[in-house]
């Protein structure tokens, strides 16, 4: 039988004649500790790093739901500004339009009555009371 042991990977081993290797067993054996021991470390830090993660995510979801109601504040505030800028605006065009409409009728009025005394005096043939 051949063995797969890179120190006796060509020679041919005696199932009959085979010692044990106490020294050699022991150093594999805390080889093997040692690369556990390691194992569990990086094992150790793995979850630590998931945690830490974790708790990223969390800070950053907190961090951008705080920033979009700040951000929702500030836009419902300056709509409402927006709203009472054009509420203020109305208003005053509405004040100025009825004041021009007013002058309007008045206007109108005058232009109405000095034709209607204009046709009357006409009619009763006194054109000198038309020119006073």
């Amino acid at each position: 039988m051949h063995a797969d042991h890179r120190a006796c990977i060509d020679d041919i081993i005696d199932l009959n004649n085979v010692r044990y290797d106490t020294t050699g067993t022991k150093e594999l054996t805390n080889t093997l500790k040692q690369l556990e021991e390691e194992i569990s470390r990086i094992d150790r830090r793995v979850a630590e790093n998931f945690k830490l993660n974790d708790e990223c995510k969390e800070s950053c979801l907190t961090e951008i739901t705080e920033y979009t109601k700040k951000l929702h504040a500030r836009l419902d505030l300056l709509r409402e500004k927006a709203i009472e800028n054009v509420n203020v605006k109305h208003t005053r065009n509405n004040n100025n339009i009825r004041a021009v409409e007013k002058l309007c009728k008045e206007a109108k009025e005058r232009i109405m009555e000095k034709c209607d005394l204009i046709y009357d005096m006409s009619h009763k043939k006194n054109m000198n009371a038309i020119f006073l």
